[in-house]
């Protein structure tokens, strides 16, 4: 993965006059439960914003309408859910049955640490493994904490996959101290990658996206008002939105940082440094994508 931005950006496909909405590919995001409906509906906006056709919702019930109402253009999933409001391992077939024709998957935002979820997690990943046609898989957030739990099993997975931890979720996947973490981030991405034949996106000032080919680059753009709730779950949905434009995994992974990094840039010169949120940062996509242009 060299630093060539401008040639990746290339790689954005032209808006066509015949184009339309299966034109732009499909992104499904499994995410949200009954106390984190903000972070499917970031995910799912972001998606959109990147540019994908058409964005299906894997949700829970009890918050489809809230996800319907914030989201409109969603394409609404309602899924079996835990006591707590997460969603239940139940919901494993429906999910499988929606994952045909999809060309990328974010399963993690706000998905809750209900230990039934975290079933689910595992359970849909060995089965996404086992499938012909494979998407483009994101794993982020509580997706990333339930793999936490038995990392092992990356080593058995044969998926494209992209994961995109903060220090402390590495800490989790690797059994390092976060210190140890920061003090070597690239080597250790380099290496996590490799070991387990995946794209890592190592999140934090100056995030490191690695390959698993032992590649490494490190973005250049960003700045502090990415450091607010909710921004985690934009990065996946651009990833996941460039993913289902055609982009490879190493791709879509690289130019998602760079462009999600140029939309903090964008927001910090318009707005300041101080009081943005994360919904700044989603509607600051378009005019970044046209100034890339």
């Amino acid at each position: 993965m060299k630093n060539n931005y401008q040639e990746l950006i290339k790689l954005l496909p032209k808006r066509k006059v015949s184009g339309n909405k299966a034109s732009y590919g499909k992104a499904l995001i499994i995410a949200g439960s009954t106390n984190y409906a903000g972070a499917a509906i970031l995910t799912i906006r972001s998606a959109y914003r990147i540019g994908t056709g058409m964005v299906y919702a894997a949700v829970p019930k009890s918050i489809s309408t809230a996800i319907n109402l914030s989201v409109p253009e969603a394409i609404i999933i309602g899924l079996a859910e835990t006591k707590s409001g997460s969603i239940a391992k139940t919901a494993l077939n429906k999910i499988l049955e929606k994952v045909s024709g999809m060309n990328s998957i974010v399963i993690g935002p706000g998905l809750s640490n209900d230990p039934d979820t975290f079933k689910l997690v595992i359970s849909l990943l060995k089965a996404l493994s086992g499938k012909k046609t494979k998407p483009i898989v994101i794993l982020d957030a509580d997706g990333l904490n339930a793999l936490g739990q038995n990392p092992k099993i990356l080593k058995a997975l044969k998926l494209p996959l992209i994961l995109t931890p903060h220090p402390k979720e590495m800490e989790r996947l690797t059994k390092m101290t976060v210190n140890e973490i920061q003090t070597n981030r690239s080597e250790i991405a380099s290496r996590f990658s490799k070991a387990n034949h995946l794209v890592l996106v190592l999140k934090g000032a100056g995030t490191v996206i690695a390959g698993p080919k032992g590649e490494v680059s490190i973005n250049p753009t960003g700045n502090p008002v990415l450091s607010t709730a909710g921004t985690g779950d934009i990065l996946s949905g651009i990833i996941a939105g460039l993913a289902a434009q055609g982009l490879s995994a190493g791709n879509a992974a690289k130019l998602g940082v760079y462009l999600h990094g140029l939309a903090g840039d964008a927001v910090k010169k318009n707005k300041g440094e101080r009081g943005i949120i994360a919904t700044d940062i989603v509607e600051a996509l378009p005019s970044v994508l046209q100034s890339v242009r």
